[in-house]
């Protein structure tokens, strides 16, 4: 559950959010959300390090990534940052993200892209993601363990919302 809530403290006030869970899946819980800016589906996973990742597919069929952390770090001094994930041994660029110090955001060009599909191949076949620092460093990883089921989920719950293809 506290993945859930850390969603709902980045889209909104807790008076307009409306969090509802819909199923776990090894290390990914999936979600709804109803937030003054529109309804969404995500799938977080929140590390040993209390450090959450989150996927969420919006009404408006936007896709976003967001990483949350416990504590203020210093590792990007610009608020747009290319982040760099590893999965497995695929290393992958996110260009443009936005950074503020506790949290990272990334909006996926477009669901169909052949970037993001690829992406999301690696990430549902991977077993470990990890955010890495400009010189490569390991700044935190999660585990993949059941993000195929919840990426599946999270996509069938956002076909409901905006006629997305499941």
């Amino acid at each position: 559950m506290k993945r859930i809530f850390a969603l709902a403290a980045l889209l909104a006030t807790p008076a307009a959010a409306e969090i509802h869970p819909i199923a776990t899946y090894k290390a990914w819980d999936v979600s709804y959300a109803d937030v003054d800016s529109g309804e969404g589906c995500s799938m977080s996973s929140m590390n040993n390090s209390g450090h959450s990742l989150d996927f969420v597919v919006w009404d408006d069929e936007s896709l976003q990534m967001y990483v949350f952390f416990n504590a203020e770090y210093d590792l990007w001094f610009d608020e747009i940052f290319d982040a760099n994930f590893e999965i497995d041994r695929s290393e992958w660029t996110l260009y443009d993200a936005h950074w503020d110090q506790s949290s990272m955001a990334f909006t996926f060009p477009t669901i169909e892209a052949d970037d993001t599909t690829e992406f999301f191949k690696d990430l549902v076949n991977g077993n470990a993601i990890t955010l890495n620092d400009a010189d490569g460093g390991k700044v935190t990883g999660w585990s993949l363990a059941g993000s195929r089921a919840a990426f599946k989920e999270m996509f069938e719950c956002a076909a409901k919302l905006g006629g997305l293809k499941s």
